[in-house]
């Protein structure tokens, strides 16, 4: 991505994820949603002072363990976070009859939705696509993968790092084989 701001004509590329990668693909993919204007409903986006709960003063209304209420996804959120948007319900009318408004807002969600799986999709090693598979709702896919991949990578990373520094020099073998095992870890 950041190719682009050095040199507008070298398009961007995404890496397919292949299990390794996650971190580099995750920013990557993270960034074309945002330019697909769907990482609302998978990442999430910034709330304004608006979309928060007001006291009579006009100021947010901070409940005693720090979060406020999100009007637009009617959930307490930690303020300042990205807030994903939820799929919106139809709302009926009197009559049982799906209001216009709610069945566009439906309809706009599923297309973001939509846009986002693909754009993951796209860049999945087909070895990997089954993740696609799991579910309908892009964001469930999203915190899989990264359940998945990247917190196992980083806790994984953790222990060899704890491995290799915790490792004790033994006296009586000789170095090139302690060498070794230290090259292998």
């Amino acid at each position: 991505v950041s190719n682009m701001m050095f040199n507008p004509t070298k398009k961007p590329t995404i890496p397919i994820f292949n299990g390794q990668n996650a971190i580099q693909w995750t920013e990557a993919v993270a960034a074309a949603m945002a330019y697909a204007e769907c990482h609302d409903v998978v990442i999430g986006r910034p709330a304004y002072e608006s979309d928060y709960e007001k006291n009579t003063d006009g100021s947010i209304k901070i409940e005693t363990d720090g979060t406020v209420l999100h009007l637009l996804t009617n959930q307490k959120v930690i303020p300042n976070m990205l807030v994903r948007i939820p799929r919106p319900s139809i709302k009926l009318t009197d009559k049982g009859i799906a209001t216009d408004e709610s069945v566009k807002l439906v309809e706009a969600w599923d297309k973001k939705n939509a846009t986002a799986i693909g754009i993951i999709r796209a860049h999945l090693a087909p070895e990997y696509r089954h993740l696609i598979q799991i579910s309908n709702d892009a964001s469930v896919i999203w915190d899989k993968t990264i359940k998945d991949y990247i917190e196992t990578t980083c806790f994984g990373g953790l222990d060899l790092f704890r491995e290799y520094f915790l490792y004790k020099f033994d006296p009586e073998k000789p170095v090139r084989q302690q060498m070794a095992k230290l090259d292998a870890i």
